[in-house]
């Protein structure tokens, strides 16, 4: 069957695609509920595309209004010429502007064939996963805290610092303004969390998504001077064991090339690595 526009009709079946390998796809998985429960979302904020065969989806792509394309394709599943020309036509009749296609890395290239449209820049990243939902012993002599709008001015200096390191394609890209009012909102909805020395916050780490069964980890950084210190794993415990009590596992996706926080990673428990791109296209 050609592809498709999915309507809310669609919910409880792409709920149960999304689910099969749930760790791979929590940020596509978010669009599609709400407070853990599922929730269509508005088809202004994201339009959905579905291929399906039997009545099953063996495809799905996820359009938000911000330009960002979650493609998520039933892996062993080989797309023909009329598939292709399908979802070819199905595009050319929706209006968007794509900013980044996001996703599994064979989903992403795939769905980089069928737009064709010119890169600005590409990051690859390894996805991981730590299918556990066993807690950590923690270290008392840490301060930890859990932020709130009132340490904004205090995280956003390392926030700028961590778009340079692990976000942006260059540094000199950093649009401060629109950095504040992100994180300002992140501060509103997310689990946001930072580690003290001497009153001065040096490590900071926070949920960024959360599906049914898993939180999608994020921005974490520590100060280039105070690394190698055991800050950030001391964070990252205290954060995982904070989903642990939610009864949600932890997955998060760091640069390829950053082998130091891959090896932190691993001792933390993430394993099953997958290679996982964004593509970023010129707007």
């Amino acid at each position: 069957m050609a592809w498709e526009i999915s309507d809310k009709n669609d919910l409880f079946e792409i709920i149960k695609f999304l689910r099969i390998q749930e760790w791979q796809h929590i940020q596509a998985t978010s669009l599609y509920i709400s407070n853990f429960k599922p929730v269509y979302p508005k088809p202004y904020k994201v339009i959905t595309l579905l291929k399906k065969v039997n009545n099953e989806i063996h495809g799905l792509i996820s359009i938000t209004s911000l330009g960002l394309i979650y493609p998520v394709l039933s892996s062993g599943i080989a797309y023909s010429p009329d598939d292709r020309a399908s979802l070819i036509k199905l595009l050319s009749k929706i209006f968007f502007r794509p900013h980044g296609v996001i996703g599994l890395k064979r989903d992403v290239d795939f769905l980089d064939s069928i737009l064709l449209k010119p890169i600005r820049g590409v990051n690859d990243y390894k996805l991981l996963n730590r299918n556990s939902l066993d807690l950590f012993q923690t270290d008392e002599k840490y301060i930890i805290k859990k932020a709130t709008l009132k340490d904004l001015s205090k995280l956003i200096p390392m926030e700028y610092e961590y778009q340079k390191e692990e976000v942006l394609l260059d540094p000199k890209d950093l649009n401060k303004k629109a950095i504040f009012e992100n994180f300002k909102q992140k501060l509103k909805i997310d689990d946001i969390y930072y580690l003290l020395d001497r009153k001065f916050p040096i490590s900071k780490a926070a949920t960024n998504y959360k599906s049914m069964e898993y939180t999608l980890i994020g921005g974490v950084f520590t100060w280039k001077e105070k690394r190698n210190m055991g800050y950030s794993t001391a964070l990252l415990k205290y954060l995982i064991n904070d989903q642990s009590y939610q009864k949600l596992k932890t997955a998060l996706f760091v640069k390829s090339s950053n082998q130091a926080a891959i090896h932190l990673y691993d001792k933390l428990g993430f394993k099953n690595s997958t290679e996982y791109k964004i593509n970023y296209y010129k707007v």
